[in-house]
């Protein structure tokens, strides 16, 4: 499951982060207890950041910081997950038509 991953690199448990996340999206009180850290940057981004991200990893790898941010993103927020279903999808067709 991702969001295990995403907590194994946190190095939190699954049971505190999602519960964090559930209440009210906990991400704003991972970040007061430093806890949504990888070394010195926050990995905590918005929407327009997250949206911004899933674009440019069609054309490139994301950075190890950058894929987390993404990743824990993701974990509470349904509008970008089905964001990153739609590039999937568009991204599919395309290489459809041009083959």
């Amino acid at each position: 499951m991702e969001a295990d991953k995403i907590c194994k690199s946190l190095g939190v448990s699954s049971s505190n982060l999602l519960g964090l996340l559930i209440r009210g999206h906990g991400a704003p009180r991972l970040l007061a207890k430093g806890m949504v850290r990888i070394g010195t940057e926050s990995i905590v981004i918005n929407c327009k950041e997250a949206s911004r991200l899933l674009s440019q990893a069609q054309d490139r790898s994301l950075a190890h910081e950058e894929s987390a941010a993404v990743r824990f993103h993701l974990i509470s927020c349904r509008m970008c997950r089905e964001f990153e279903r739609q590039l999937a999808f568009l991204r599919a067709t395309m290489r459809r038509h041009l083959e």
